[in-house]
């Protein structure tokens, strides 16, 4: 794979889990809960004499995982990593001489300093590790560093939480949050892969915020979506609002001036990350009507339509306001 898609790729997941495997036999059971948790894609680290033996063992029998090495430290490592079949290589900080030799393989340096950073985009590197992200400064110090280097993408890793991952995300120029949180090493040892996917499943509740944002009503013409809108305020108090397709009845409740799609209307399941949420969505098997895809004036997903229906509802992802 080309690594410009393995970056779209961690891009579009979000949340890279590093782990520390220390027996080849933990690493498939540990990737297939990954992927039913929705998050496909793992850093293996060098920290035991078991990374290279794991990226081969997941890389054999769960193939549609991105795999890759971390803590790389040594020319040795690299290539024993990408033998293995490695899609990418991290390090954990900044080393001149594996950045000089690395520029032609899939590698994501470490930095920390704003200098380490600059000389990396003089590399020609386009995305860097920041490690340790909190004890630098955390999101406060990615937000000066993205002010600096416009147009760099960073992965901040270490001391990033399952509370804090969210608050990372929101900066447009953090490409994903590496971390231990989803698998820590005790669960690992345990081989409580089970505990690992529940931990998975409550950072997708807490990356995305999945909830119904509104419902739609189909109507027949604007007189009829205005008198259920009047009866709406009248009861409820609901301030209307129209635009060009539809009148809002609060923000609960949107009825559209004609017949759109949905027997029955529409509901609106608000997310944040909708680029991210749709890609988890489509991991699932869920399929979108592209044409209905809605976009903002910087390119960002705005809303989008399922293909399936429900009950005769249309469901459609939203930007969380």
């Amino acid at each position: 794979m080309e690594f410009e898609k393995v970056l779209e790729q961690i891009g579009q997941i979000g949340i890279l889990p590093v782990v520390k495997i220390e027996a080849r036999e933990q690493a498939a059971p540990l990737a297939e809960c990954l992927v039913r948790a929705g998050f496909p894609a793992v850093e293996i680290t060098f920290r035991t004499g078991a990374c290279t033996e794991a990226i081969r063992e997941i890389k054999k029998k769960v193939p549609g995982v991105l795999v890759g090495a971390g803590t790389v430290e040594t020319e040795k490592q690299a290539r024993e990593a990408m033998e293995a079949g490695a899609e990418f290589l991290i390090s954990p900080g900044w080393n001149r001489t594996l950045a000089r030799a690395f520029r032609d393989l899939p590698y994501i340096p470490g930095c920390q300093t704003p200098g380490e950073v600059q000389e990396a985009r003089e590399m020609g590197y386009s995305t860097v590790k920041i490690f340790p992200a909190e004890c630098c400064g955390g999101i406060s110090y990615l937000k000066t560093l993205s002010s600096v280097f416009s147009g760099m993408k960073f992965i901040p890793t270490g001391g990033i939480t399952a509370e804090t991952f969210s608050g990372y995300l929101k900066l447009p120029s953090v490409l994903a949050c590496g971390g231990s949180f989803m698998a820590p090493e005790k669960l690992i040892k345990e081989e409580n892969f089970a505990a690992i996917e529940e931990r998975c499943r409550n950072a997708a509740e807490k990356l995305f915020g999945f909830h119904i944002a509104h419902v739609g009503i189909n109507c027949e013409g604007r007189e009829e979506a205005a008198g259920i809108a009047q009866v709406l305020q009248e009861w409820f108090g609901f301030e209307p609002a129209e635009n060009p397709s539809s009148i809002f009845a609060g923000t609960s409740v949107e009825i559209m001036k004609e017949p759109y799609l949905g027997a029955k209307g529409h509901i609106a399941i608000a997310a944040c990350f909708p680029e991210r949420a749709k890609s988890y969505l489509e991991r699932k098997g869920v399929r979108f009507r592209e044409e209905s895809a809605v976009y903002r004036e910087g390119g960002e997903l705005q809303a989008i339509y399922f293909e399936r229906e429900i009950g005769g509802f249309a469901v459609h992802l939203v930007r969380k306001a």
